[in-house]
């Protein structure tokens, strides 16, 4: 049985209808919960590819009072998410009894063409899917998992990314918001089922054990860089696990 909405890796902050955009484009149907695919559908699928279009860099964005107090940066992170997200998936769908291809696919290129659909759950699986189904045709797969940040601008939904929350000459609030969805679709590209949709904001110290920095810059040292990224790795791990017990394979 799928994950209820308190079980999900982030509860009750967001209504369900207006997440998981970033894989909008993958759904054919309506915009509500499902449930897991059916017992006969999963028993048929044998074979699964991997597919993991998340960032090779980790987004920081401080909002202040105004909009002249606001700063964005960007630090790299290769393929850090996609490894531990690709690596997480492969281990659940392996403890599945599945067997597991990672699909080797141009990401920027994918992911560009995910931020490039339309909002919501019907919309048109046009944008990716040519290239997801030359990805079955290669590998003469049964399914595929799909994993790609989330965006809803209207709900706070920005991908994953470390923002700061500032106040008067301090920072108030930082906070990681690792924002990802997980989707199945079989060989013909039609959804099986989906793991709404995001996790749940973490908030988080200073490696060192200090204060938070005014200056984005200041906080953005090779040490806590590498410490966010981890943290943000685990969190990814830990929410495609989860995500992918829910769709019943």
């Amino acid at each position: 049985m799928i994950a209820s909405k308190d079980h999900l890796p982030l509860s009750g902050r967001y209504v369900l209808q207006h997440l998981f955009l970033a894989l909008a484009v993958l759904v054919g149907t309506g915009c509500s919960t499902t449930g897991p695919m059916t017992p006969e559908r999963s028993a048929s699928i044998k074979r699964i590819g991997v597919v993991s279009l998340l960032p090779s860099e980790l987004s920081y964005e401080k909002i202040g009072i105004t909009v002249f107090n606001n700063e964005y940066a960007k630090r790299e992170v290769g393929n850090d998410f996609n490894s531990a997200a690709r690596r997480s998936a492969e281990n659940a769908l392996k403890k599945l009894g599945r067997e597991v291809i990672q699909v080797d696919i141009d990401v920027p290129r994918l992911a560009k063409k995910l931020r490039s659909g339309v909002m919501y759950f019907d919309s048109s699986a046009e944008f990716i899917k040519e290239d997801l189904l030359a990805a079955v045709r290669e590998h003469r797969l049964d399914a595929l998992v799909v994993i790609a940040q989330a965006f809803d601008s209207d709900n706070g939904v920005r991908g994953i990314r470390m923002y700061f929350r500032a106040g008067f000459n301090e920072v108030a609030a930082a906070v990681l918001m690792p924002d990802i969805g997980i989707v199945s679709v079989d060989e013909k590209i039609k959804r099986l089922a989906y793991g709404c949709c995001e996790s749940r904001p973490l908030a988080v110290e200073r490696p060192d054990g200090g204060r938070w920095r005014y200056k984005l810059e200041e906080n953005i040292d090779a040490t806590t860089h590498a410490y966010l990224s981890e943290m943000i790795q685990r969190n990814i791990a830990d929410t495609v696990t989860v995500n992918i017990r829910a769709m019943g394979f």
